[in-house]
């Protein structure tokens, strides 16, 4: 069987990947881009002000980087796994 995109971030990552909820306003384009690139996206939905409701999923070292990116602190939440 071939790879799939969890067993390439489990191997990356130790396996250590917690699931994780956030809204982005439409000012944080890039902070969208870099979870796609450094988290496994499960769901994201446009919200009617503008922004995502995103649903993901990331290895604790790269949450905290996530965490010190972000200008709205109160928006990460941690979910279940």
């Amino acid at each position: 069987p071939g790879w799939t995109w969890s067993n390439i971030m489990d191997e990356l990552t130790g396996g250590d990947r917690v699931r994780r909820r956030m809204h982005l306003g439409p000012a944080q384009g890039r902070l969208r881009a870099w979870i796609y690139e450094h988290g496994q996206v499960l769901s994201e939905e446009p919200v009617d002000t503008g922004g995502w409701d995103m649903d993901f999923l990331i290895g604790e070292a790269d949450f905290n980087r996530l965490s010190a990116r972000s200008t709205s602190h109160e928006t990460l939440a941690a979910g279940g796994t």
